[in-house]
């Protein structure tokens, strides 16, 4: 009776020992997923700030429509003061309502051929650096060719800026 009761005992020590391990096992995973929790709120708030802070600038938008011979002379300019060759293309499309704002979105298209990837960042950021109305709206670039051994790419860029008009001026 007496060896029964230790084994009984035993047993129940172990059990109780497994199920301390697998709680402190569940503890200590919940304490992991509060740690990553906490550091995704963290991220979550520091967004949120940049977010309120882009919000409070004021936005750029033009009282009109540019012409066109006033983006390429812009755009040329440009592409000759960093030493590029004209531009291959650009094709200013129709403005665009956005949401159901008061604002219509003008894309430019530009299309750059033979250059290095460095000329072309470097373009987009003279560009945007000279007007602060200017927003990139994608820069797509296609490698060079296997025949092209000096390593010049392509590059689309769509230019893209806003002007205010209101829904009751169409």
């Amino acid at each position: 009776m007496m060896k029964r009761k230790g084994i009984q005992a035993a047993l129940l020590a172990g059990l109780l020992a497994a199920v301390a391990l697998w709680s402190g096992g569940v503890m200590m995973g919940a304490r992991h997923r509060a740690i990553e929790a906490k550091q995704g709120l963290e991220g979550v708030q520091r967004c949120a700030l940049a977010i309120e802070a882009l919000r409070d600038r004021p936005t750029l938008a033009a009282d009109r429509e540019r012409l066109d011979g006033e983006m390429a002379g812009l755009i040329e300019k440009q592409a000759s003061s960093l030493g590029m060759s004209r531009p291959a293309r650009i094709s200013p499309e129709p403005p665009q309502r956005v949401g159901e704002s008061s604002y219509k979105e003008k894309p430019t298209q530009v299309a750059l051929r033979g250059v290095t990837i460095e000329q072309a960042v470097r373009f987009v950021h003279a560009l945007c650096a000279a007007d602060a109305a200017l927003n990139v709206k994608s820069l797509r670039l296609t490698p060079p060719s296997v025949d092209n051994p000096a390593g010049k790419w392509s590059a689309d860029v769509v230019l893209t800026y806003l002007i205010y008009s209101p829904r009751n001026s169409e």
